[in-house]
Order: C-alpha cells, then structure tokens, then sequence
C-alpha cells in the first residue's frame, strides 16, 4: 500500500480539521489517488504536488 502524506493534519501551530468522509467518497477518492499513482509513475517516496481545484 502506497501512503499519500506523511501523517498529521496540522502544521505544528496546533490548529487543524477534520471531516467524516462518507465510505463511497473514501474508496471513489483513493480509487482516482491510485490512478493519478500509475499515469504519473509516482513510487514509494516520491515527493509530488497536487493542486485542488473545484
């Protein structure tokens, strides 16, 4: 299993959110973070950047 970010949701000023993500949601999310994996050639480890647009 690939991890996407190192683990944490604050950028150590203590101040972070959080959401429940519906279960559909979760699979559809990671389904499409895996794809960007494989057409991208992204291994374990490598660093990448990923703009959110709506």
């Amino acid at each position: 299993m690939r991890r996407a970010t190192k683990d944490g949701s604050t950028k150590g000023d203590n101040r972070f959110s959080v959401r429940l993500t519906d279960g559909d949601d979760h699979e559809t999310g990671g389904r499409g973070l895996d794809q960007m994996y494989t057409l991208n050639r992204v291994l374990d480890g490598d660093a990448f950047y990923i703009k959110v647009t709506n």
